[in-house]
């Protein structure tokens, strides 16, 4: 990554790392409405597009699409991403939400979804991992939240 803050996108949507379910718990299969107040929300129906902002992304390094839990999904391969570049309202100060689906192909002990800036203590960055079958949170690298859930390889979870 560049000095310069951007957001390297790694999955299709979003907003807060709230709970971690699986898929097979989750009843609905289509998209629920929007929350009020949404900053961004990449689809990835065939593009990486902002459907809620000016966020819009772009496909780095061989970033595919592949059928999804609900409708299309980002296909990353471990050096593929989806780049946003550094806007004003992606830098959340008072709260954030992150929130899409996740499944695995391979569980490595480091497996990026969402990073905003560099992984230093600088103020304004945020990650979203999956560290050896767990989901990882870091704040301004320095804040670490764990998920209790492990991950398995192959099956969907809402994030």
């Amino acid at each position: 990554m560049t000095n310069k803050k951007r957001l390297a996108i790694l999955l299709a949507t979003l907003f807060l790392l709230a709970l971690i379910t699986p898929a097979s718990q989750v009843a609905a299969q289509s998209c629920v409405q929007p929350p009020s107040g949404m900053v961004s929300w990449w689809k990835a129906e065939g593009n990486a597009n902002d459907s809620a902002g000016i966020n819009h992304g772009t496909l780095q390094n061989g970033a595919t699409f592949a059928t999804g839990k609900v409708g299309q999904a980002f296909s990353l391969n471990g050096s593929s991403y989806v780049s946003v570049p550094s806007a004003s309202n992606l830098d959340f100060t008072n709260s954030l939400t992150i929130e899409g689906w996740v499944n695995l192909s391979t569980n490595n002990s480091n497996n990026g979804l969402v990073f905003k800036g560099a992984l230093t203590n600088s103020q304004g960055v945020y990650s979203l991992l999956s560290v050896n079958d767990r989901m990882f949170f870091r704040l301004n690298g320095a804040t670490d939240l764990w998920a209790n859930t492990p991950l398995t390889v192959g099956q969907w979870y809402h994030v």
